[in-house]
């Protein structure tokens, strides 16, 4: 449960280097839950970490983080398909995996894995 609070504070407040101690301030046997947090592989954790605050973006949030062709990266609601328009730069979601008919061109934002 002390993880879960954890995994949800650092998405509420951004910071990814929160530790269980200080979102559970208060919480018994916090010294070895540290101990045996930075014992464990860097690169383990961090893959578990991203999977975790994904899954509570996803899941808790309903949010999704979506790149579009420049590389940059928009938290959105979690929808099949988003498009943004290359003339206005508005970014449009969709149920179809056909971008809107209309006078501008669109490309296709792809959900991050």
């Amino acid at each position: 449960m002390a993880l879960l609070v954890t995994y949800i504070t650092r998405l509420q407040t951004g910071n990814r280097s929160l530790t269980v101690c200080q979102a559970n301030i208060g919480l018994a046997g916090c010294e070895s839950l540290e101990a045996s947090a930075s014992s464990s592989s860097s690169s383990s954790s961090d893959d578990t970490s991203n999977a975790v605050e994904r899954a509570s973006r996803q899941g808790i949030l309903g949010q999704t983080i979506y790149t579009d062709g420049n590389g940059d990266q928009h938290e959105l609601p979690t929808r099949d398909y988003y498009y943004r328009d290359l003339v206005t730069g508005d970014i449009v979601g969709s149920n179809s995996p056909s971008p809107p008919n209309g006078v501008h061109q669109y490309e296709q934002l792809r959900p991050e894995r």
